[in-house]
């Protein structure tokens, strides 16, 4: 499983951050979609790159929802 949370205003990256009531909503968001999909039962990742050597490519803030099976650590 691999879903987004994308928000739909422009803000670069999470440093840029200003209105942390966006960042909660997101975080709700994301905590309906993992019930919705019966991944809060065995577990899940939730990743936000973050600048260039965190390996972010797409500047507008997002978070990816991963899950589904175990995942490994370190991730890479």
């Amino acid at each position: 499983f691999h879903a987004l949370v994308i928000s739909k205003d422009h803000i670069k990256s999470l440093v840029d951050v200003e209105d942390f009531n966006l960042i909660s909503h997101m975080f709700r968001v994301i905590k309906e979609i993992t019930i919705s999909y019966k991944l809060a039962e065995k577990g899940f990742r939730v990743v936000n790159n973050c600048g260039d050597d965190g390996g972010q490519t797409v500047y507008h803030i997002h978070f990816h929802i991963l899950g589904g099976r175990a995942m490994d650590w370190p991730p890479g």
